[in-house]
């Protein structure tokens, strides 16, 4: 499996928790930038050995901020240049109050299949909070449009441990959403980044935060009245209808490979029979020049290793061990012989046919499993 993430770094504004490469206020090089991502994505197609593609990610940023033309110009020239299969996984990230009927039918046309979005609360003040330009009422008309013009593959975007939100407020989310019967639901915890306005207000003791316990009962009821309504957690994050998981960020957890294109984008490609990491340069006014630089990585074998445990264990199903033996030809059990026994012994991971798992316990405090690992 391989995909093929495209990155939009324009927003209407930037929200006080982003630490994305994205910006705001320059709406007049939106065009200029999407020349120059298609001319890297005529680039990027030169390092491919298999240019089949399963899946596309159009993320940002705000995609949906561009005129819908600009992203049929991205998808065409992608088709052009690589091989996307008939029946890809095609997302684009869309927030509330940025697309419109007739942005919606591009979409179509141009094969999107999938929307990603970010609704993150149905609490007005909790979203002034956050530094969201859009109200709920602005996602209920949003996703219904999405929904009439025939998009039935939706991913709604939450987040919990908002400031200020309280246990009650956040249920009322969850009951809301739930309501809608979106495909997919991905429910993230607020993580405080440098860089950020929240950070800065965060140093000066302007936040207020959920307890730990208030944190952990959140996520109990979040959990239950999913997987009460037929969703079904199968990341640690993520949780899906029946046939609706992300097929690419499956293969972000699979540690599988893709192309990147777009200011930041970072790729995980097979070259020669060596895994390289490739991270595009960051400078908006370079890419726009059609400079692309890149950072890359040859991978070892052992911190590739590593990185598959990790990534496969943030997954409810775990690591597919004969996977992992066909991969590193090195028998799962064997090279982390040591840890595995321990994190048996302590009740933390199971073992399930092929698939090696963390357990309930064991995702709350993945984390610290995970260091197991790498020590």
């Amino acid at each position: 499996m391989q995909g093929l993430y495209i990155h939009i770094p324009f927003c209407i504004k930037k929200c006080n928790y982003c630490d994305f490469i994205s910006f705001a206020c320059e709406e007049s090089k939106m065009q200029s930038y999407v020349i120059a991502l298609k001319n890297e994505i005529e680039c990027i197609v030169n390092t491919a050995e298999d240019k089949t593609i399963d899946t596309v990610f159009i993320g940002g940023g705000t995609p949906s901020y561009l005129d819908s033309s600009l992203i049929v110009d991205i998808m065409d020239t992608a088709r052009k240049c690589f091989n996307i299969k008939e029946d890809a996984e095609i997302t684009l990230e869309a927030n509330p109050k940025t697309f419109t009927k007739q942005k919606l039918i591009d979409y179509k046309k141009a094969g999107i299949n999938r929307l990603s979005i970010g609704l993150q609360s149905a609490n007005e003040e909790s979203l002034k909070i956050l530094g969201r330009v859009h109200s709920y009422d602005d996602f209920l008309n949003s996703y219904n449009m999405a929904r009439e013009q025939g998009f039935e593959n939706i991913n709604i975007d939450l987040i919990y441990n908002i400031p200020s939100e309280t246990k009650i407020m956040f249920k009322n989310t969850i009951d809301k959403v739930i309501k809608l019967k979106p495909d997919h639901i991905s429910l993230y915890s607020l993580i405080i980044e440098e860089g950020t306005p929240f950070y800065d207000m965060n140093e000066k003791g302007l936040l207020q935060l959920a307890s730990e316990e208030d944190e952990e009962e959140m996520i109990a009821y979040a959990k239950a009245q999913f997987e009460n309504t037929q969703y079904n957690r199968y990341e640690i994050s993520n949780y899906a209808k029946e046939g609706k998981k992300c097929r690419h960020n499956m293969n972000y957890w699979q540690n599988g490979y893709y192309f990147a294109a777009g200011l930041g984008a970072h790729a995980c490609l097979n070259i020669d029979g060596n895994i390289i990491r490739q991270k595009n340069d960051n400078t908006l006014s370079s890419y726009i020049k059609g400079c692309f630089s890149y950072k890359k990585e040859c991978i070892l074998k052992e911190d590739s290793m590593f990185e598959t445990v990790m990534l496969g264990l943030r997954l409810v199903e775990g690591l597919n061990t004969k996977s992992f033996q066909k991969r590193y030809e090195i028998s799962f059990f064997d090279a982390y012989a040591d840890t595995i026994k321990k994190l048996f012994e302590e009740h933390l991971l199971e073992q399930n046919g092929d698939y090696v798992r963390l357990n309930e316990h064991g995702l709350n405090i993945q984390n610290t499993v995970l260091l197991q690992f790498m020590n």
